[in-house]
């Protein structure tokens, strides 16, 4: 019984963290857990390092204010813009992991986000 109760608060405070949007930064980047199946399948399977978790995409937060976005590239939209709430429905059936740059870093956000914001609307780059 003490072991479920662990597992419902540990799954309450996961569910909170992603939640509190006070706690998103501008160039947070956000790891999508890979899929099994297709290209990313294949992705995930040579790139493997962790049995547990692994990622096949990644994206970076654009925050102006109240205002959250999330630049990304896909083979089906190409390089592009959305809101952070319409990126995590796109991705409600894998997990989502943010990461953030540490502090030494994090003067490298504001080019990222702008040559990011510079291919928006270009195809993705599958050579």
């Amino acid at each position: 019984m003490k072991d479920y109760f662990l597992f419902f608060i540990l799954v309450l405070l996961q569910s909170c963290a992603v939640s509190n949007l006070e706690q998103i930064h501008n160039g947070d980047l956000l790891f999508v857990e890979a899929k099994t199946e297709n290209l990313s399948g294949a992705i995930s399977r040579v790139t493997e390092s962790n049995k547990e978790l692994s990622f096949d995409h990644i994206a970076i937060v654009e925050r102006n204010n109240n205002e959250i976005n999330v630049l990304e590239s896909s083979v089906k939209n190409g390089s592009s813009k959305t809101s952070y709430d319409s990126f995590l429905k796109e991705h409600k059936q894998t997990h989502v992991v943010l990461y953030r740059l540490k502090p030494e870093f994090q003067n490298s956000i504001p080019a990222a986000i702008k040559n990011a914001n510079l291919m928006l609307g270009k195809p993705y780059n599958t050579s």
